[in-house]
């Protein structure tokens, strides 16, 4: 929801500037505005639903514990120890045998590679990698996270919230790409025609992000202090 607000104050931003004369038109018309439209139509009735929120969330605390146990695991391979370094390879393998971009995968083809992989590491030849490489905090907090969203799944009534927030998901992914590349046209015309007809778009999408960003900190600094307290 923070993300499609930041889009739609760039959008607005956009929209108050002379595109034809900067050659952003056809990026703005081709790119940015079907994929900011799609992405709009998406959100829209999620905002009515708490539910919604709460897999998006779960889904994005998953995708955060997946990728630090993949870095976790690159990690080990580096260990001094041979056996922890082969047995971070193996583990390690055992991931990208499912592919690239797990964690952006829709939801619930996201759900079930994720649990085949919890399943390969539970084998009784790697749970003995997992010990050796200390991964099962982190395994343990991956599975808590995706098992909340399959619980989602298999409830009949929430089906359709899962459905659609795995829409959202998706519209996400493309609006984020077609906003990298018009920052990339952006930066590359204010390179070949000179930065000053651009600089006040410039500056209002960087404090757009910026805002975003520095949001983001505050409300993560404000979740560790109450997971501190007593």
């Amino acid at each position: 929801m923070d993300f499609f607000q930041v889009m739609k104050n760039i959008n607005n931003h956009l929209k108050k500037e002379d595109l034809e004369t900067l050659k952003l038109k056809k990026v703005y018309e081709t790119d940015f505005l079907p994929a900011y439209t799609a992405f709009s139509e998406t959100i829209s009735p999620l905002h009515k639903s708490g539910l919604t929120e709460k897999i998006l969330q779960l889904d994005e605390d998953r995708d955060k514990e997946f990728k630090a146990l993949r870095s976790y695991l690159k990690a080990q391979k580096m260990h001094p120890d041979p056996r922890i370094a082969e047995a971070a390879e193996r583990l390690i393998n055992i991931i990208h045998s499912y592919g690239k971009n797990i964690e952006r995968k829709p939801l619930r083809e996201e759900t079930s590679i994720i649990k085949n992989i919890l399943e390969d590491f539970s084998s009784p030849q790697n749970a003995a990698y997992v010990t050796l490489v200390s991964a099962m905090p982190r395994i343990e907090k991956l599975a808590a996270y995706n098992n909340a969203l399959e619980e989602v799944y298999n409830d009949r009534n929430r089906v359709e919230e899962a459905i659609a927030a795995g829409k959202a998901k998706e519209a996400r992914e493309n609006m984020q790409k077609a906003f990298s590349r018009l920052v990339e046209i952006i930066n590359a015309l204010a390179y070949l025609n000179g930065a000053r007809p651009y600089q006040t778009l410039i500056y209002n999408i960087n404090k757009e992000v910026s805002q975003a960003l520095l949001t983001v900190k505050l409300s993560r600094k404000c979740g560790d202090k109450e997971a501190t307290k007593p």
